[in-house]
């Protein structure tokens, strides 16, 4: 019916390849693989409702681009894996958004490794990916070359709000706060050194580059604030209106922990009333999951991050690439 793209075979044994319009057709046909999206890339906590995944894994797979890639394996005319992977805000680091397998994963290993050889002929330095901490994939990506990097849970306050608002409004901007300019990076990256812990940028990325280029990008309509203090920015907010959903970034230099209450609230106080309050919380934020509570809200789950380095520094300061898993 649909024939055989090239490398497949005729037996039960999976095969992985390049999702091509045929593979549209088939999971159109038989369905993706398994249940939902395992992967919890960063839109996915900021927005409800039903997707359209087929549409998705479509356009990032066959639309003429360098910036993402899907890949697929294959039992006979049966998808068994599929994952798309796509840039985050720059071309050194890329990350799995959608992952779909059915029952074991026959072929998760192939199309890892075929992501990772994708992302460093594309000048790609690190692969991210978000799953539930309680996922088998977890340990299924450790043993490709995935390491975790942050433990995070997802808050989230429900429709309507639980406990007090807070004072201010969307008008009503503390006088330390102020929009982000670009030309705020080099002190945005002094504030990651400073908030993130030594293992996690190890991890992440160690240099101005390889932080910009990792830093998750915000679909949606989204406005950034940061604290300055002395010259020194010392407090970040990102808040990301979507579809019933307000979804709030912050954090704050240590020594300036002080702050936290004053962005969380002025981020709350421009949130509309009747949608539900996400924000995602590192394991380090102590201090943030302990002023959300205080505002109504509840833990709604628990995610790893891992990331899988594609290159590897040495000490001339040359790279080099890796086509394999370790």
């Amino acid at each position: 019916m649909f024939g055989l793209s090239k490398g497949q075979t005729r037996n039960n044994q999976a095969t992985a390849g390049r999702l091509n319009p045929l593979d549209v057709l088939r999971c159109s046909v038989f369905g993706l693989p398994g249940g939902p999206n395992r992967a919890f890339p960063l839109r996915a906590f900021g927005r409800a409702g039903p997707t359209h995944p087929l549409l998705e894994l479509a356009k990032l797979g066959l639309a003429p681009q360098s910036s993402s890639v899907v890949w697929m394996a294959r039992r006979g005319l049966h998808p068994s894996v599929v994952a798309a992977m796509k840039q985050r805000s720059g071309p050194t680091s890329w990350e799995i958004v959608e992952l779909y397998l059915e029952g074991t994963g026959e072929g998760l290993t192939d199309v890892l490794d075929a992501l990772s050889r994708a992302a460093a002929s594309r000048g790609g330095q690190a692969i991210f990916l978000r799953l539930a901490t309680k996922d088998p994939l977890v340990d299924a990506a450790r043993v490709s070359g995935f390491f975790p990097c942050l433990a995070e849970t997802l808050f989230s306050r429900p429709d309507g709000g639980l406990g007090p608002r807070p004072r201010g409004g969307l008008n009503e901007r503390p006088n330390e706060v102020r929009d982000r300019t670009p030309a705020d990076d080099h002190g945005m990256f002094r504030l990651y050194n400073a908030a993130t812990p030594a293992e996690a940028r190890h991890l992440i990325g160690m240099t101005l580059d390889q932080w910009k280029s990792s830093r998750p990008r915000s679909e949606g309509s989204h406005d950034e604030w940061v604290v300055e203090e002395n010259g020194a920015i010392v407090g970040w907010l990102r808040r990301t209106l979507g579809k019933g959903i307000t979804l709030l970034e912050v954090e704050a230099h240590p020594d300036h922990a002080s702050r936290l209450a004053a962005l969380l609230d002025f981020g709350l106080g421009g949130a509309p009333s009747n949608e539900q309050a996400r924000c995602l919380v590192a394991e380090h934020q102590t201090g943030l999951a302990q002023l959300l509570a205080a505002r109504g809200f509840v833990t709604a789950g628990d995610f790893v991050s891992l990331v899988k380095r594609t290159t590897v520094s040495v000490e001339d300061g040359t790279r080099v690439r890796t086509t394999a898993s370790a």
